[in-house]
């Protein structure tokens, strides 16, 4: 059975979100960013407003601390 986070101390859930989640972002954002980055490049200009929202979003994911 895995850790009850509810109760868990914070450090705990703290050092799990950091190695679990943010280190699988960090792998997985910039493949995210290259296919947006293509869907981007074919559709655009169907909806450019949104689509370039999206890829500046997914950059700043990509650089956030």
């Amino acid at each position: 059975m895995g850790m009850d986070w509810n109760t868990a101390p914070l450090g705990e859930l703290i050092d799990h979100i950091i190695s679990t989640h943010r280190e699988y972002l960090k792998l997985e954002l910039p493949r995210i960013a290259q296919r947006l980055q293509q869907v981007v490049q074919v559709h655009g200009a169907a909806d450019a407003a949104t689509l370039h929202q999206l890829a500046d979003v997914c950059e700043g994911l990509r650089h956030s601390p």
